[in-house]
């Protein structure tokens, strides 16, 4: 795992999804959640990295538009809170747990565990990327797209009024976490949520230019826009004041992936929004963004290939506009593929030159 973060760190995709696949193989041949351990504390961690395996694959193969090297399993509990970690003795005996709580079991989710929401959360980040690439694949009619959205809508809904008081985002409880050392996993928590929820509905930027009625479908269809912009603000708004503390600053690659997508989101309404306010917000939040990408540059050498990509999103923008925004095989890459670069938009891909064969890397994130 820490040579696949240091290939990925300098921009080697593929060669950091063959370290993580040795990895996974490795962790499910020796059964690393129920391998036999003396202690608590063996098995916590066997878990950890369990579960990191897990969350990292959901990142990488989509990035590679390649099947899971590891799947979620639903008999291997989810971490306790860092706090109980601490507290645990080293010579506390292993347990066995007839009922683990896993993603499955929302219920019986260890309540105060940032890692455990963090986990199933991740587990809708998977979701949200397989039903993109129906949307950008299968040609999917209005109907059967907001249907498909509003299930995970309420999904994500559901996770999100789930945390306990204390793991809910407010400027007291980032406090708090940055207090106790763990303000980076609380933001970064906080962080993903937003990420899905602007995945979940980008497609709907693109369709809301060409609503032409006031029928219910295109209301969802505005709605959903409406929700895709929120989401976006609050990422921009949420890192932004993380960073004015040392103590809950993210500084990893990942976050310039999620702030580039959140500026394209930005542009959108610099070049449609008719409210001067409005305009005035996206601009100040698409400067600030840059500025967080240019100090994560200093940093991560991939992070190069997410600027380079902004730049191609903008020239895409001055010579398509409207069309830019659909959610075809070159925005689902743009979204998805974090850490490799992408090629400049072409028109015939705008008017229909996406065939079958190209498609046929992106399906693995449908069929498996």
């Amino acid at each position: 795992m820490l040579l696949a973060a240091n290939f990925i760190a300098d921009g080697e995709a593929m060669t950091e999804c063959v370290y993580l696949t040795i990895a996974s193989r490795m962790a499910m041949l020796l059964d690393l959640p129920n391998i036999k351990v003396k202690t608590r504390v063996e098995q916590e961690i066997n878990r950890r990295v369990w579960w990191s395996l897990v969350t990292t694959d959901t990142w990488n193969s989509s990035s590679v538009s390649l099947p899971r090297a590891i799947q979620i399993r639903h008999d291997v509990p989810l971490p306790i809170s860092e706090q109980d970690f601490r507290n645990l003795d080293l010579n506390e005996p292993a347990e066995h747990v007839a009922s683990p709580a896993t993603p499955s079991s929302p219920n019986s989710w260890p309540s105060h565990s940032l890692l455990a929401r963090f986990i199933s959360l991740n587990t809708l980040l998977y979701e949200v990327n397989q039903l993109n690439a129906r949307i950008a694949t299968e040609k999917l009619s209005r109907a059967q797209t907001h249907e498909a959205i509003g299930e995970l809508a309420a999904n994500l809904d559901t996770w999100l009024t789930g945390l306990p008081p204390q793991l809910r985002y407010t400027e007291e409880n980032m406090a708090f976490w940055g207090s106790q050392g763990s303000g980076p996993t609380f933001v970064n928590m906080h962080m993903n949520y937003h990420h899905i929820g602007q995945l979940l509905f980008y497609s709907s930027l693109g369709a809301s230019l060409e609503v032409a009625d006031d029928s219910p479908a295109s209301e969802q269809t505005l709605n959903f826009a409406t929700k895709c912009k929120q989401h976006a603000a609050d990422l921009c708004d949420l890192i932004w004041k993380a960073k004015q503390r040392p103590e809950t600053d993210i500084m990893h690659s990942l976050v310039g992936h999620d702030l580039v997508t959140s500026s394209t989101v930005q542009i959108h309404t610099l070049l449609f929004s008719l409210g001067d306010e409005e305009i005035a917000t996206a601009k100040s939040r698409l400067e600030r963004n840059f500025e967080m990408i240019t100090d994560l540059h200093k940093y991560w050498p991939i992070v190069s290939v997410t600027i380079s990509k902004l730049e191609k999103f903008h020239n895409a923008c001055l010579r398509y506009k409207d069309a830019t925004f659909h959610l075809d095989r070159w925005m689902l890459q743009f979204i998805l593929e974090f850490s490799q670069p992408i090629q400049e938009r072409s028109e015939d891909a705008i008017h229909g030159g996406d065939n079958v064969a190209v498609f046929n890397q992106l399906r693995s994130l449908i069929d498996v």
